[in-house]
């Protein structure tokens, strides 16, 4: 390949990635609210399982250490063989229910961790890409480039589009909560295993802003078929 062939292959690589991440960041989606509806359908159903007659309820251990080794029977076998069996018949009938999730309902999926991940790398590729396109034609500076390759991915923005920033086009806020999402997911610990959920509202949210910075880029995954995305999930899933 010659030096002049290169940048074709570079872009055409971001172009490739960015395409993928956003495939498989509303496929993780698609699968959250309905892993959600499975939730809320397991509930109803687990109201008619009980414990058989003259069963107790062994004394448990207080620590979680304790618990984590502990050998009691904390249910029957009868009673774990009933509910497992109802979680794989709520996963089923979510596939083909009509129930949505509530706008504020807070969905806990830890596919949700996986959309967040992808959907924040697919924006990084695309600004990485718009990037790379600017010093290509002279626009940016080698060095300059060189500086913002390496920056936050809320710098590239700001730079990016300034105006629309400024005016308000893009949502940075929306944009700031995916990152938490994101981070969130991707360093995990105690602490924020509660932050890493968001609610069907918060995703349109962040999902129109997203659409909106891609209205001012080139190249593709394309404004148009990053909406048919989201649409899809919210018109299925979302209240």
């Amino acid at each position: 390949m010659t030096g002049d062939q290169e940048p074709f292959m570079q872009y055409g690589r971001m172009e490739e990635a960015a395409s993928h991440f956003l495939y498989e960041a509303f496929r993780h989606a698609y699968l959250a609210a309905q892993h959600e509806i499975a939730g809320l359908i397991f509930g109803d159903l687990i109201d008619i399982i009980d414990t058989p007659a003259g069963w107790k309820a062994p004394e448990m251990p207080s620590s979680l250490p304790e618990i984590l080794t502990s050998e009691a029977e904390v249910l029957p076998e009868e009673t774990i063989s009933a509910l497992s069996a109802a979680w794989e018949d709520a996963q089923r009938q979510a596939i083909s229910s009509t129930r949505k999730v509530a706008r504020r309902h807070s969905i806990q999926s830890v596919e949700l961790a996986s959309h967040a991940i992808d959907l924040t790398a697919a924006v990084e590729v695309i600004l990485n890409r718009e990037l790379f396109l600017s010093r290509e034609e002279g626009s940016l500076l080698p060095d300059h480039f060189n500086s913002l390759d390496a920056a936050p991915i809320l710098a590239k923005v700001l730079y990016l589009f300034k105006d629309e920033t400024s005016s308000g086009s893009i949502n940075t806020s929306r944009l700031s909560f995916l990152l938490r999402l994101r981070n969130s997911a991707v360093h995990l610990r105690a602490s924020r295993t509660k932050t890493l959920s968001a609610t069907p509202e918060e995703l349109i949210g962040i999902w129109k802003s997203v659409s909106t910075l891609l209205g001012f880029v080139r190249g593709d995954p394309s404004r148009e078929e990053f909406d048919s995305y989201w649409a899809e999930v919210a018109h299925r899933w979302f209240e």
